[in-house]
């Protein structure tokens, strides 16, 4: 019993040519390759794409020079032209190529082999294909170009790379790719998207803007990025409230002062408080003096008709009841429950604080 095919035997098919490549038997495969009537293209090109999945790199450049079509299994999971690079056998991509491989040439999922490498992390094989002119803006069927494979499977040299060479993110993700990359501290790829056009007025999943993921985080450098590329200062978060309402409840001063300063309506209001009102209650004397110059109204009324004053004087912050004062405010203003500034100073005992003394010498009493 032997593996061998005999000299003598009738002309072999493609079936026996590949079994042998299987068994390993290397000297049989070729001689049925060296057959006149041997089809190097059965198969949808098997003969070529085993040879290569088996490291037969020698048998598979003579079924080329043989003439068998290097763009054999187009649509199938993985060209040939694939196998040779993912095995990195960049000779035989050469030969190829030379032989009229397609170097954009898609898989079942649209992958091109620039897209298949760059999702695979292959830094070799995406530089030898952009160095032989492959396409570097073509997407997959599912909108994945090669630098958005790259970002979202985290390969940064990659995405390097091919950003230097004017790759640019596919135009289904590139909205996600920008608050992917924000999230990931990749301020280059931000800026990047930002400068190639993508909204900044974007949002995640859930719905919460990116300016006011921004601003809670504090990120000074973002939010100048951000403005400075047209952002929505009024855009409201996901509970409903305006961006300068949130940014001053997560006690991000320096970020509402920019808002003013784009723009942002210092009288919008948000589910219960004006920028004013939260000013006022945390004391923030400084930024009531900014609202106040943009042209919020000091009387405007909050929760349960409480103005700014009321606020301040609740918490007992002198410097801001005075500024108040002198912007206008109420002193005689009653909120809901008929309570005027007065009387909200007053501390837990009923007994008068610095704030309450300061109405009454100004004559708010």
């Amino acid at each position: 019993m032997t593996d061998r095919v005999e000299p003598g035997q009738p002309a072999a098919d493609s079936d026996q040519f590949v079994d042998a490549l299987k068994k390993g038997l290397k000297t049989d495969a070729l001689r049925i390759l060296e057959q006149t009537d041997f089809d190097a293209d059965a198969g949808d090109g098997l003969p070529l794409r085993v040879s290569i999945e088996l490291g037969f790199v020698e048998i598979a450049s003579q079924l080329l020079v043989a003439g068998a079509n290097p763009n054999a299994a187009a649509g199938m999971s993985k060209c040939p032209i694939v196998l040779a690079l993912e095995n990195e056998y960049f000779d035989l991509a050469e030969l190829m190529l030379s032989k009229g491989a397609e170097i954009s040439i898609r898989d079942q999922n649209g992958w091109t082999p620039l897209i298949w490498a760059a999702i695979k992390g292959r830094q070799k094989v995406v530089e030898f294909l952009i160095k032989r002119g492959a396409d570097i803006h073509v997407c997959s069927d599912d909108g994945w170009n090669a630098i958005t494979g790259a970002f979202f499977k985290n390969h940064k040299p990659i995405v390097k790379f091919l950003s230097d060479h004017g790759a640019k993110f596919g135009e289904k993700y590139r909205e996600a790719a920008l608050l992917s990359a924000y999230e990931h501290g990749s301020i280059d790829i931000v800026k990047s998207l930002i400068f190639d056009g993508v909204s900044v007025n974007i949002g995640t999943a859930e719905g919460q803007p990116l300016l006011i993921l921004v601003l809670a985080r504090g990120d000074l450098e973002m939010l100048d990025l951000l403005l400075k590329a047209g952002a929505d200062v009024n855009i409201r978060d996901i509970a409903g409230n305006p961006a300068l309402v949130s940014a001053i409840a997560n006690a991000q001063y320096p970020g509402a002062i920019r808002l003013v300063e784009h723009g942002a309506s210092a009288n919008v209001k948000g589910l219960k408080w004006a920028a004013i009102h939260l000013a006022a209650r945390y004391g923030r004397t400084d930024l009531c003096q900014v609202l106040l110059e943009a042209g919020a109204s000091v009387d405007q009324l909050g929760d349960s008709s409480h103005t700014a004053l009321m606020l301040a004087c609740e918490e007992n912050h002198v410097e801001t009841v005075q500024l108040l004062l002198e912007h206008g405010a109420d002193p005689h203003r009653e909120n809901a429950k008929g309570r005027t500034p007065e009387r909200l100073s007053l501390n837990a005992l009923g007994n008068a604080t610095e704030t309450t003394l300061f109405l009454r010498q100004a004559g708010g009493g």
